[in-house]
């Protein structure tokens, strides 16, 4: 599987959860099955910066995944640009990345 770019960049306000799923589709539209991979999504403030939160990441049918990333985490972190990428690995040394790309972290209008 090729790494994909996201089109836009992932957009999440400081506090809130972050919850959605990502399906993978050949380029014909077909569902790849993704079914033997386990995926990791993590947030750094470069690729080399130690890891700013991590998300939940759930099979979805056998061609998504599920990626929460708790308020409690989000809260924690800055507000700025994070890189992610969305890792998954299969039994053995089979690894591949679903996509890449940046995710922002945006200060809420309305503050507790």
């Amino acid at each position: 599987m090729e790494v994909g770019v996201l089109d836009e960049p992932i957009k999440c306000k400081r506090g809130q959860t972050y919850d959605e799923t990502f399906y993978f589709n050949d380029e014909t539209g077909s569902p790849v099955d993704v079914s033997a991979y386990t995926a990791t999504l993590v947030l750094r403030e470069n690729p080399l910066a130690p890891v700013a939160a991590t998300a939940v990441c759930t099979l979805v049918g056998t061609n998504g995944f599920r990626v929460v990333i708790s308020s409690a985490a989000t809260a924690a972190l800055k507000v700025r640009t994070y890189k992610t990428d969305l890792r998954m690995a299969a039994a053995g040394p089979v690894v591949d990345f679903g996509f890449e790309g940046d995710f922002i972290v945006e200060a809420p209008i309305t503050q507790s």
